[in-house]
C-alpha cells in the first residue's frame, strides 16, 4: 500500500510560501490525534525566518494603514467571500488536526 506523503507547509511571508532560509530545517509531524496519521510537516523556523516575516508584516501594515476604508473593507470582504467559499475544506482540516 502506497502511503501519501504528507504535505510540507511552508511560512508565509510577503504573499508567498517561502522556504526555511536554513535549508536544512527541521520539519515536525502534524499528527491526525485520532488516527495518528501525519497530515503535514511543518518547518522549525529559525530567527532568520521570524526576522523576514516581521520585516514584510511592518512594510505590509504601513501599506495597510495608507488605504482607504473603502479599500480596506473591500479586502475584508473577498477575505470573508474566499472562507466561506473554502469553509467545508477548513473544517476537514481542522477536524483532521484536532482528531475528531
Amino acid at each position: 500500500i502506497a502511503r501519501k506523503m504528507a504535505t510540507k507547509v511552508k511560512n508565509w511571508i510577503n504573499g508567498a510560501y517561502a522556504d526555511p532560509v536554513n535549508a536544512g530545517a527541521e520539519w515536525l509531524d502534524v499528527d491526525n490525534p485520532a488516527t495518528g496519521e501525519v497530515i503535514a510537516k511543518v518547518c522549525v523556523s529559525s530567527a532568520a525566518d521570524v526576522d523576514a516575516a516581521v520585516k514584510a508584516a511592518k512594510e505590509a501594515f504601513t501599506k495597510w494603514s495608507d488605504m482607504t476604508v473603502k479599500l480596506r473593507a473591500g479586502i475584508l470582504f473577498k477575505v470573508h467571500h474566499l472562507l466561506n467559499e473554502q469553509s467545508q475544506e477548513l473544517v476537514d482540516l481542522i477536524v483532521k488536526d484536532n482528531g475528531t
